[in-house]
């Protein structure tokens, strides 16, 4: 889900379990309650590892996916949100080889896009790669509007340029989760591998991001997705998790810690607990109306709730404490995705 500030609406993509195709839909914000326009399909073939952002210079959605149809490559696709529906662009491949768990992250000062994922095509290394939307008002060929040239069309439209794939970790890994810290203007990338759950800073600089060198924040193994949002009040970055222990009594809590980001490195703080029972599918926002962060997930320990707890970060963000769990679902829950709606100072 991706919230598109132009248009104060919301993005909603995933894939469709009736044909296995990608599709969107345009939700509408009216106090706690949101209505929604018609599905529209932006994939006709099995589409999956679905994530989006929005890219406020170009005021276009942009999602990240996995083709299946085509040979499971890396894809990206702009739409434009108009009133209560969506038109979609031509698909753009950033990765000509097999691809999975995805993750995509605006730049809103480079006014850039970066995504990560695991380039199964090369030993699943974890990957990054560069793709601006850039508005222009020139002579344009029907090719170079995806990246190549031949034959003229004259137009105002925007162009899609990829940069180089850069190669992120020499090893297995998963779980990719990314924001953008506007104070040091870097681009943080957090996932797990067999052993651990690392993170690593990276620094874009036209259309080519650079990495500094990973760190681990939890020696062990994560279990389901990590998730970390910058909270801009503070300008630390908070990581939601789910780490796997060894002790049955601790094992798979949901757990959060917050950190600042130095250089290419990031200074973590002690993690606290945010569900102290068995979690998964943990997802989380950062909401500036209230400058809290929400996580969601569901709660494994009991029947599989929709659940969410409020996360109050300290004055200086070097630690995090959670009120009371809260239901938002009593049915069985999995897949979860927030966004925060700051026109209407909702989540």
């Amino acid at each position: 889900v991706a919230f598109d500030s132009n248009a104060d609406r919301a993005v909603i993509c995933w894939q469709d379990a009736s044909t296995n195709y990608g599709a969107a839909i345009v939700g509408t914000v009216s106090g706690t309650a949101i209505s929604f326009g018609t599905k529209v399909v932006f994939e006709e073939a099995q589409t999956d590892n679905i994530s989006a952002t929005f890219d406020s210079n170009a005021n276009k959605v942009v999602i990240a996916y996995r083709d299946v149809g085509n040979s499971s490559y890396g894809t990206l696709i702009p739409g434009t949100v108009s009133g209560t529906t969506i038109s979609f662009e031509s698909a753009v491949v950033f990765e000509s080889a097999s691809t999975s768990s995805t993750a995509i992250a605006f730049d809103n000062v480079t006014n850039k896009i970066v995504v990560a994922y695991k380039d199964v095509g090369n030993s699943n290394y974890s990957t990054g790669v560069v793709f601006q939307n850039s508005s222009v008002n020139t002579n344009i060929t029907a090719e170079n509007f995806i990246g190549m040239s031949r034959g003229a069309v004259t137009s105002t439209s925007y162009s899609e340029s990829l940069g180089s794939s850069v190669e992120l970790k020499s090893s297995s890994s998963l779980f990719f989760s990314a924001t953008y810290d506007s104070n040091s203007k870097k681009v943080i990338l957090v996932y797990g591998d067999a052993a651990n759950s690392a993170y690593v800073v990276g620094t874009i600089s036209g259309t080519s991001v650079s990495f500094g060198t990973p760190v681990v924040f939890v020696s062990g193994e994560v279990k389901g997705p990590n998730s970390v949002v910058f909270d801009s009040s503070r300008n630390v970055i908070v990581v939601s998790f789910i780490p796997k222990t060894t002790s049955s009594a601790n094992d798979r809590l949901g757990r959060s810690v917050t950190g600042a980001v130095s250089g290419t490195t990031i200074n973590f703080n002690t993690a606290a607990t945010f569900h102290n029972a068995v979690t998964q599918d943990v997802a989380s926002v950062f909401d500036p109306s209230t400058n809290k962060v929400l996580v969601v997930y569901k709660d494994a320990s009991g029947s599989n709730d929709g659940s969410a707890n409020v996360g109050t970060l300290s004055a200086s963000g070097d630690s995090i404490s959670f009120g009371s769990q809260v239901d938002f679902t009593t049915n069985t829950t999995s897949g979860i995705s927030i966004a925060a709606d700051t026109a209407n100072d909702r989540v």
